[in-house]
C-alpha cells in the first residue's frame, strides 16, 4: 500500500457518508443556497440550522455560523460550549466580518475562541464585489472551492493518533488475544485507508518504575519500557508497522509523507522537556504536532467513571421518587480542570494515583495544546469501537480541553 496523505486528502472529502452532515446557520439566503449547492457537489448533506436548533436539533458533523447578524454573542459562545460537550469530533467553523472580533462587545466571543480553538474565516461581503471583476455570488462560490473546501479537507484527513494504554499490555502476559485482536483491527483500518499513528503507554509498569527510581535515586527506566512495548506492537503489525524514532518524528511524521504509507509506532515525542515517564503528556504533544483535534486512549476500561470501575463496579439502584442513583457514575464527557480539581477519583485498583490519565498530561490538555481540544478514552478490549470512534461517533468518554 503506498497510498500518501495527498490521495487519503482527497479520497476522504465525501468520507463516504460518514461525516457529511454540515449545518448551516446564517440570515443571508443567498450565503446559504450557494454553499449548500457546492457542498452538496462535494457530497455532503447541508441543514440550515439557527441558534436554537444548533445544540438540540440533529448532530452536525461541521457547524458553519455566519456571524453577520448575529448580534447577541453570549448565544453563540454558549452554543460553541454546548457541541464541544455534545458532539466533540464536529468541527465548528466562525464566518465573520473584518471588524465583527474587533468590536468591544464581542471581547468574550473572541476569548471564547481562543478556549474552544474554533477557527475563524473572514466572509465575502456584498460590498466587496465587483460587478466587473467578481459579483457576490461568485465571491461566495470561490470562499467555498477554496477557503472552506480546503479547511474541511485538512480536517477530514487528520491523522488519527491512538496510544495503546498500559492496561492492555497488562493484559496481554494473561491473554495475547486482546491486543492481537486490537491492532489487527488497527491494520484493517490502515488497508482501508485510514491514516494511523500508534503510540503506547507504560501503564502500571512504568509508574512502578518510576517510583522505583525515584525511591533509589537511579535514571528512570520509562524508556526501555516503552520500547519493549514499541517491539511488541511492531512483531504484531508486521511489515506495515514502521519503528520512529524520538529524534525523528519530526522529520518522518511531520514534514513527510510517512504516514499512510505504514502505521508509524512512536514512543516518546522527540520533547525534551516533556519526562520521558510522561507517554501520555507525549501523546498530546505528538497530536499538536499533527494538528489532531483529538487523541484516542485504548485502555482496559469503557470511558471516565468517578471512581476505577475494577476498585468499585458501576452500579444502580432507584430511589424514591423513580429516581436512578448510581454508585460509580459514567461521565461521557468532562473537561480536564473538572479532573484535576478532583471531582473523579483517579486512585486505581492497583493504588496507583493517576489512573486513566497522567496529571501531566491533564495539565497540557487544559491549556497548552494549540489543536487537540479532545482525548477519547475507548475500551480497547472491544475493538469494533475504534472504528467507531475513528469515524467521529460518540463512544466512551471524552476528556474535553479546558
Amino acid at each position: 500500500m503506498t497510498t500518501s496523505t495527498g490521495d487519503i486528502s482527497n479520497k476522504v472529502l465525501c468520507n463516504n457518508g460518514k461525516r457529511n452532515k454540515i449545518g448551516i446557520v446564517s440570515s443571508d439566503v443567498e450565503l446559504y443556497n450557494v454553499f449548500a449547492e457546492a457542498l452538496t457537489r462535494m457530497g455532503f448533506t447541508p441543514a440550515s440550522l439557527n441558534l436554537e436548533k444548533i445544540v438540540n436539533g440533529t448532530p452536525q458533523n461541521f457547524y458553519l455560523v455566519d456571524l453577520l447578524g448575529l448580534d447577541n454573542y453570549s448565544r453563540v459562545i454558549q452554543s460553541i460550549k454546548l457541541i464541544r460537550e455534545k458532539v466533540p469530533d464536529s468541527e465548528i467553523i466562525l464566518l465573520q466580518t473584518p471588524f465583527t472580533l474587533s468590536r468591544p462587545q464581542a471581547q468574550p466571543l473572541k476569548v471564547a475562541v481562543e478556549r474552544y480553538l474554533v477557527p475563524v474565516y473572514q466572509r465575502p461581503l456584498k460590498e466587496d464585489a465587483h460587478a466587473e471583476v467578481l459579483d457576490y455570488k461568485q465571491g461566495l462560490q470561490q470562499f467555498v472551492d477554496t477557503t472552506l473546501g480546503e479547511h474541511i479537507r485538512r480536517f477530514l484527513s487528520q491523522p488519527h493518533v491512538i496510544k495503546v494504554g498500559g492496561s492492555i499490555f497488562d493484559l496481554f502476559d494473561r491473554n495475547p488475544e486482546v491486543l492481537m485482536s486490537l491492532l489487527e483491527e488497527v491494520k484493517k483500518l490502515y488497508n482501508e485507508g485510514y491514516p494511523i499513528i500508534l503510540t503506547t503507554g507504560g501503564g502500571p509498569r512504568q509508574i512502578t518504575e518510576r517510583e522505583l527510581s525515584e525511591a533509589l535515586g537511579t535514571s528512570p527506566a520509562s524508556r526501555k519500557v516503552l520500547e519493549s512495548q514499541v517491539s511488541t506492537i511492531i512483531q504484531l503489525l508486521g511489515n506495515v508497522g514502521s519503528y520512529v524514532p524520538p529524534s525523528k518524528v519530526r522529520d518522518y511524521l511531520v514534514s513527510g509523507d510517512f504516514v499512510g504509507k505504514y502505521i508509524p509506532v512512536v514512543s516518546l515525542s522527540g520533547i525534551t522537556q516533556i519526562p520521558a515517564a510522561e507517554s501520555d503528556t507525549h501523546t498530546l504533544a505528538l497530536g499538536d504536532r499533527l494538528k489532531s483535534h483529538k487523541i484516542v486512549f485504548a485502555k482496559d476500561t469503557d470511558g471516565v467513571y468517578a471512581r476505577d470501575p475494577y476498585k468499585q463496579p458501576r452500579r444502580r439502584r432507584f430511589s424514591m421518587p423513580w429516581t436512578v442513583v448510581e454508585d460509580n457514575p459514567f461521565y461521557p464527557a468532562i473537561h480536564a480542570s473538572q479532573i484535576l480539581n478532583g471531582e473523579i477519583n483517579r486512585v486505581g485498583a492497583d493504588g496507583k494515583s493517576e489512573h486513566l490519565i497522567e496529571t501531566g498530561a491533564l495539565i497540557y490538555l487544559k491549556g497548552k495544546t494549540q489543536h487537540v481540544r479532545a482525548v477519547q478514552i475507548i475500551n480497547g478490549t472491544k475493538p469494533d469501537l475504534l472504528r467507531r470512534a475513528l469515524d467521529g461517533i460518540f463512544v466512551g468518554s471524552y476528556i474535553l480541553r479546558g
